[in-house]
């Protein structure tokens, strides 16, 4: 196998033909050579399969690693039981990291060994010369674990880097299906610091299909049972009983997390559905896809007619229809790390990652 790599590239890929070319470049344009590629090729039906196998044969440091669908987390834990890299780089298919990301991100642990994980600032784009915005919470370790215990997130996962010894002194690694990375980070945190490298290093891609409905509506309950199972809050009734009486071959957190998305009722499951398309109004109005914020308040009330809420979304996207984007953005700024969005004032990847990079 040759001498071990400092760093593993840690990715899943699933039907991403349309973006993965664009990320398969950003990754060969690293300054820092010293890196092998680890992709679970994880049941793709599109040209990804030949696009990865073109990309192994052109770059000995790919490993392309092939079968049916199961899923982002045990793709994760596959990956990294097969890395020979001292650290662990995540990074999603359809998205591009700065030339400089992984050179940042080894100078940054190798100088501080008491951090076990680091992020960097990212900026959200949908075109290389069509971004968002730019994301750019403070860096500090307490900043991060204060925001991890309120229930919010705020590491961007591909932008990560770990060192893959405490990612091994953890009893489980990845788990849960939908929200995985909140999870990793809540155990991390005992393991040492988690900072984030004020600079750009990590472009964020944003499109419909990024990320499913499902993994949307069931983020706030599953985030609720991480926090119960990190002792962060109290367990519900029903949890408890099921831990009491608990037996079997199953992983707890599994069992847990396929009870809550399997016995929500019926109104509980409709209201969290025009929540997520609620929350789509904004999501769409920021990206002036105005015909698709309208057609998401129709959706939040044809999922739950009953609920006075859906039917403010109505109002709500046709007022936001009629303003500039940049009154929306300042809007969505109030929550809770929406004030560390920030419009981007350049037109291009490149010149943000060349800003950053010269900063």
């Amino acid at each position: 196998m040759g001498k071990k790599p400092k760093v593993s590239i840690i990715m899943s890929v699933y039907n991403e033909e349309e973006f993965l070319c664009e990320c398969i470049d950003g990754i060969n344009a690293q300054t820092y050579p010293d890196y092998e590629v680890i992709v679970i090729d994880d049941g793709s039906t599109d040209r990804t399969s030949d696009i990865l196998y073109s990309w192994s044969t052109e770059n000995d440091r790919v490993r392309i690693i092939t079968r049916k669908n199961e899923g982002l987390t045990s793709a994760l834990n596959l990956a990294i039981s097969l890395a020979r890299g001292e650290y662990l780089a995540r990074h999603d298919a359809d998205d591009i990291s700065a030339p400089n990301r992984l050179e940042e991100q080894v100078e940054f642990l190798d100088r501080h060994s008491d951090v076990v994980l680091v992020g960097s600032h990212v900026v959200e784009f949908e075109k290389k010369q069509s971004l968002i915005a730019l994301y750019m919470p403070p860096d500090s370790h307490e900043f991060i674990v204060n925001t991890l215990y309120k229930g919010e997130n705020p590491l961007v996962h591909g932008s990560i880097m770990l060192r893959k010894s405490a990612f091994k002194k953890l009893s489980e690694g990845y788990r849960f299906r939908y929200s995985q990375d909140y999870d990793l980070y809540l155990r991390m945190l005992h393991l040492g610091d988690l900072r984030i490298i004020p600079e750009v290093l990590y472009a964020l891609r944003s499109h419909s299909s990024r990320i499913g409905i499902k993994a949307r509506v069931f983020r706030r309950p599953i985030r609720k049972l991480i926090m119960q199972m990190n002792g962060l809050i109290p367990w519900d009734p029903k949890s408890e009983s099921i831990i009491a009486n608990y037996k079997g071959d199953k992983p707890l957190w599994q069992v847990l997390e396929e009870r809550l998305t399997q016995t929500l009722s019926i109104p509980s499951k409709k209201k969290m559905y025009a929540q997520h398309f609620m929350t789509m109004i904004g999501d769409n109005l920021e990206k002036d896809r105005r015909i698709n914020a309208l057609t998401s308040a129709l959706n939040a009330i044809k999922n739950c007619p009953v609920w006075p809420k859906s039917w403010l979304s109505l109002p709500y996207a046709l007022i936001g229809i009629l303003l500039p984007r940049s009154i929306i953005a300042q809007w969505r700024s109030r929550s809770t790390l929406g004030k560390y969005r920030t419009p981007c004032q350049v037109n291009s990847l490149e010149e943000v990652f060349n800003k950053s990079e010269n900063s």
